[in-house]
């Protein structure tokens, strides 16, 4: 999502940049100039906290340092003496191997208002957040954003901002430019999936999941498995009894006349491009998975499936028992919605063109 960061003035930012949109992070960094180890950001400016007259240091003895979630991991535990003397420190990793470290502090952010005007920005003072100055992404992942917003829910970018409702859709290809609205410009509409209000994630039951029609059970231990919804891993994650029958019902449909095969890393399920030329996917092998047993969602192959060189291959990833995760390759061409009222804590699909 596009934001500004940082003033030299009272009114426009210091830097327009780009932050990959994280539900399943409640916290949000930005790579920092000078960086120890930083990746390639494109042809976005680096963001430097000595150049910005609204950044303050956040220091282990100030209360944003101390209610940081578990999952940053402030490096002010282990000190003694004066935490008020040491700035706060921060580390992140994330289930793609990605990461980020650095010092946290606070600073404005400046939201580009989507409508009624374009151009115009709504700054909001005091954002936490972390100055990454040591940075990594896998290989695949070139030209990633240069930092990330946490949007979990009781993050303290929500709770800066005040608002209960927001919305993203992101584009089918990855050039274009995506929509995100918070409050009244948040897109709230299609089929609705209630979420299980005692996780901290975006999470619901999933209850089976269809392959050209065939039913896949996906209980395990008698239950539907819990999946969590997170933008900020493109590639989903299947617990491996369900990655086992995902991928034999797809052996299943007419495609089974072609061989799978296994590449080295993650991609076990892949096609050779040239065997599937004449193959329309969304025909043969149409995925749709079921939640709470009423909210249907339905997958295109340009959803689950990715091209690895020459091959195509199933865009998930084998996890632990109870690990599912619904990622962000599955939620392209895809409005979606959030609500986070207690007595109306739902997300909302609906299948749309997603730029601007």
């Amino acid at each position: 999502m596009a934001v500004g960061l940082g003033s030299n003035s009272t009114s426009t930012p210091m830097l327009m940049t780009e932050l990959a949109v994280d539900t399943g992070s409640s916290f949000t960094w930005i790579q920092s100039f000078p960086c120890d180890s930083c990746y390639s950001q494109g042809n976005f400016p680096y963001y430097n906290h000595t150049a910005s007259k609204s950044f303050n240091y956040v220091y282990c003895g100030d209360e944003i340092c101390e209610t940081l979630h578990g999952d940053v991991y402030p490096g002010c535990r282990a000190l003694r003496g004066s935490l008020e003397e040491f700035s706060c420190s921060y580390r992140m990793r994330y289930l793609d191997q990605s990461s980020s470290s650095g010092i946290v502090g606070t600073e404005t952010f400046y939201f580009p208002k989507q409508r009624p005007i374009l151009d115009e920005y709504m700054p909001l003072d005091g954002v936490p957040f972390g100055v990454g100055v040591s940075n990594n992404i896998p290989d695949n992942l070139v030209g990633f954003a240069p930092g990330m917003a946490g949007l979990l829910r009781e993050g303290t970018l929500l709770n800066k901002l005040g608002v209960k409702r927001f919305s993203h859709c992101f584009p089918r290809f990855e050039d274009d430019i995506g929509i995100i609205g918070f409050g009244e410009e948040a897109n709230i509409t299609g089929v609705k999936l209630a979420l299980n209000q005692e996780s901290t994630n975006y999470e619901a039951p999933l209850t089976n999941v269809f392959v050209a029609g065939e039913q896949i059970l996906v209980a395990e231990e008698g239950l539907p498995v819990d999946m969590v919804f997170d933008t900020g891993t493109s590639w989903s994650v299947l617990s491996s009894p369900l990655m086992d029958a995902f991928m034999a019902a797809i052996n299943r449909t007419s495609l089974r006349k072609f061989r799978p095969q296994r590449l080295n890393g993650k991609s076990e399920f892949c096609y050779k491009t040239t065997d599937l030329l004449t193959i329309d996917l969304d025909k043969v092998a149409k995925v749709t998975f079921q939640f709470r047993y009423t909210a249907n969602i339905d997958l295109f192959s340009f959803h689950i499936w990715t091209r690895v060189d020459e091959f195509l291959c199933l865009a998930f990833m084998r996890g632990e028992q109870g690990e599912n995760v619904f990622g962000s390759d599955l939620m392209r061409h895809m409005n979606i919605g959030y609500t986070l009222d207690i007595d109306d804590f739902a997300m909302y699909f609906s299948h749309e063109h997603c730029w601007i």
